[in-house]
């Protein structure tokens, strides 16, 4: 049953466009949300 299911071909599109169409965001606002997510998590690491 699995061996029909056929894997899905790697579609070769702009990162940033294709970022915009998922998030509705540009890369910078996402790169900069996941420093701030990493800097949140630091921290209540460090306060266990």
């Amino acid at each position: 049953m699995l061996n029909s299911i056929k894997s899905p071909k790697i579609i070769d599109l702009n990162y940033e466009k294709l970022s915009e169409f998922v998030f509705g965001k540009r890369i910078e606002d996402l790169d900069k949300e996941q420093k701030a997510f990493e800097m949140l998590v630091q921290k209540y690491l460090e306060g266990i």
